[in-house]
């Protein structure tokens, strides 16, 4: 059984306050670990950025965490069109 992060951990790299080694660490425990995947998916809405940076790999989804949580958020912000 993998020892999965915590709910805490999760907000952490959403937030873009983590080490590049941290978010590596997260961002290929997700792409292993197809709860924690299911639950990052749920805590960002199941946005499809984050989703595509996950299955990029951890090295270059770390890279370019913040500016991807930025474009995320603002997303969410947006209304939809009708």
């Amino acid at each position: 059984m993998m020892n999965c992060p915590d709910r805490r951990q999760w907000d952490d790299l959403l937030a873009g306050s983590l080490t590049l080694r941290e978010s590596d660490y997260l961002i290929k425990h997700a792409t292993d670990c197809e709860d924690c995947a299911c639950h990052l998916d749920t805590l960002t809405g199941q946005d499809q950025l984050l989703r595509a940076a996950l299955t990029a790999g951890p090295d270059t989804a770390a890279v370019d965490l913040p500016s991807l949580i930025r474009a995320v958020l603002q997303e969410l912000d947006e209304p939809e069109a009708p």
